[in-house]
C-alpha cells in the first residue's frame, strides 16, 4: 500500500484526499487539535503554554482535524531560546516520523472511524503517545545540535 508523508496538507484538493483515505500522514508541530493551521508554532509561542509537541494523523476531510497516530510532548523552558525547544521539537518529529514508517512496514496501524489503533503498541512514555518501539526512532539525533543541553 503506497502512503504519503507530508509536512502541509493545505494545497491538497479534495479528491486526493479522497483517493488516499487514511493513507497520507501529517506531520504538525503542535498537539492537535490545539493550534492547527501553518502557524501553529507561532501561536504555540503566543498562549505561553507550558508544554510543546507534535501530532503524527492522518489527514481527514479539515485541515488539522485528523485521525492521531503518535503525539510528542515537551517542556517548554522560558529561560532557553525559542530555538533550543524548536529544535527538541524537530527531533521528536523526526523520531515520530521514522516510528510511524516502521509500524505501516509492519503492518501495524489500522483505522477504524475516528480511531488509530497501532498493534502491541505501549503507553509507557513521557515523551511519545503511543511510545517509540523501534531501535533507530529511539536512538536518533540530529547529527548538527547548536544547544549544549540538547540531550535528545
Amino acid at each position: 500500500m503506497d502512503y504519503v508523508f507530508s509536512f502541509r496538507t493545505s494545497f491538497y484538493s479534495v479528491a486526493f484526499r479522497k483517493a488516499y483515505a487514511d493513507r497520507i500522514i501529517n506531520l504538525h508541530p503542535s498537539l492537535l487539535p490545539a493550534f492547527k493551521g501553518n502557524d501553529g508554532w507561532i501561536y504555540v509561542r503566543a498562549y505561553g503554554v507550558r508544554f510543546v509537541g507534535s501530532t503524527v494523523e492522518f489527514i481527514y476531510e479539515r485541515m488539522d482535524e485528523g485521525k492521531i497516530i503518535l503525539q510528542t510532548i515537551c517542556p517548554w523552558d522560558a529561560n532557553q531560546p525559542a530555538d533550543f525547544t524548536r529544535h527538541r521539537l524537530f527531533v521528536q518529529q523526526c523520531q515520530s516520523l521514522l516510528q510511524v514508517a516502521r509500524w505501516l512496514y509492519e503492518q501495524r496501524i489500522s483505522v477504524d472511524g475516528h480511531r488509530v489503533m497501532i498493534q502491541n503498541a505501549c503507553y509507557d512514555s513521557q515523551e511519545f503517545s503511543p511510545a517509540l518501539d523501534y531501535l533507530e526512532a529511539v536512538q536518533y539525533s540530529h547529527p548538527y545540535s547548536v544547544f549544549k543541553n540538547d540531550t535528545t
